[in-house]
């Protein structure tokens, strides 16, 4: 992009680990409008082309997203029974829907992993 800067920015920080983070469906309402059901479940890994697999409702993942991006790199949550999981609720109130979601702690990488994979 024009002005951007070389080095910058979250995707340019190549020591910084990141984790894959796993989101389930654990309490479903009939008439989600995006169908979904107990048991689905994304495995989010990162922003780019190809880091989310699947249709995750848009309101669902914004209300979501902030405790997503956390957990990625590595935010805990000390109040929390377990550091890694935490139960998001969807923010529709006409179908109240639970999401679980996961840090995957055995699996973590770092920026510039991905800039190897990449040539």
């Amino acid at each position: 992009m024009a002005g951007e800067k070389e080095g910058i920015g979250i995707y340019h920080r190549p020591k910084v680990p990141m984790y894959r983070v796993r989101v389930t469906v654990i309490k479903a309402h009939p008439d989600c409008g995006a169908q979904h059901k107990v048991g689905d479940t994304w495995e989010i890994s990162h922003v780019k082309e190809g880091g989310q697999k699947g249709f995750l409702c848009p309101s669902a993942l914004h209300d979501m997203y902030h405790i997503i991006f956390a957990m990625r790199y590595g935010a805990q949550f000390p109040w929390a029974e377990d550091p890694d999981t935490w139960i998001a609720q969807c923010g529709d109130p006409n179908t109240p829907m639970l999401f679980k979601i996961e840090r995957m702690i055995d699996e973590v990488w770092t920026a510039d992993q991905d800039q190897k994979e990449e040539t």
